[in-house]
């Protein structure tokens, strides 16, 4: 390891670049793994490990100074831990990965086949057969717009009797005067998702630490802030109106809003709903 003192010293000289230095560095530690505390490292996770240590590697070079120890006791000390943040980042990853699968291979594998009807029922008439009216399916339409896909309002179009661009373009007049609304709603429920998997990740990990563990009441102080966190985010979530505003759907359609109240008060009481 000698040698790395004498590049060490040409790069100080300016007789080598600083990526020369680098690469260098890099073969004489591909070349040498059991030098470096890699031994359990094969040669592909070995060359994962190097681009990982690139930036510290890098920032290394510049930070060192001869103050007494050699460079190739330095890149030994630097290496060292390094490769044992290398692993603990590795499992991690392997933690956080297995508990994201574990979360959602109920959802995906134990999926419920929808349950076919032999008879189809009318999707716009209750028990007693009573039918909605037109108008009365266009303020429901508008009043869900955060729900409809374009393939509902192409069957719909013929019930209510408008075609379905008329239809859509009510759709995103509406989405136009409610998008600071829904781009929070959005943001919000990513952050849910994001911080449920973040909880979950801290479970595992607490599962595979040691009780007396350093760091074990941390990660266990780190998830039940989580999951209060998680709890008022959802909370907010359930706060917030998904549909729009009696007054917006009455915008949309060119009608008085106590048109709109009245025709939900009608749709309410035709199917029993208080």
């Amino acid at each position: 390891m000698e040698e790395l003192s004498l590049y060490m010293s040409l790069y100080k000289q300016g007789m080598l670049t600083k990526r020369e230095l680098e690469e260098i560095v890099f073969q004489f530690i591909l070349k040498n793994p059991h030098r470096f505390y890699m031994r359990r490292l094969g040669k592909e996770r070995c060359i994962d490990y190097l681009c990982w240590l690139y930036p510290k590697l890098s920032a290394a070079i510049d930070a060192y100074k001869d103050t007494g120890s050699s460079f190739e006791a330095y890149l030994a000390s630097l290496l060292f831990w390094s490769t044992h943040e290398f692993f603990s980042s590795e499992m991690e990853h392997v933690i956080t990965e297995k508990a994201c699968w574990e979360a959602r291979a109920g959802e995906i594998v134990c999926e419920e086949e929808q349950e076919y009807l032999a008879e189809k029922t009318h999707p716009f008439r209750n028990k007693t057969g009573k039918k909605l009216k037109a108008n009365e399916i266009m303020v429901l339409l508008l009043k869900s717009y955060f729900f409809v896909s374009e393939d509902f309002l192409e069957r719909i179009a013929p019930v209510v009797g408008i075609k379905a661009e008329k239809l859509m373009t009510m759709i995103e007049e509406l989405k136009k005067k409610r998008e600071q609304h829904d781009e929070g709603i959005r943001t919000l429920k990513i952050r849910i998702h994001s911080q449920y998997y973040r909880c979950i990740a801290f479970e595992k990990r607490l599962q595979v630490m040691d009780d007396d563990s350093p760091n074990y009441e941390k990660t266990k102080d780190v998830l039940e802030r989580g999951r209060k966190r998680l709890a008022n985010m959802k909370k907010r979530l359930a706060g917030l109106r998904v549909d729009a505003s009696n007054r917006q759907v009455a915008e949309t359609l060119c009608i008085p809003k106590g048109t709109v109240d009245s025709i939900l008060y009608t749709i309410k009481k035709k199917f029993g709903v208080k």
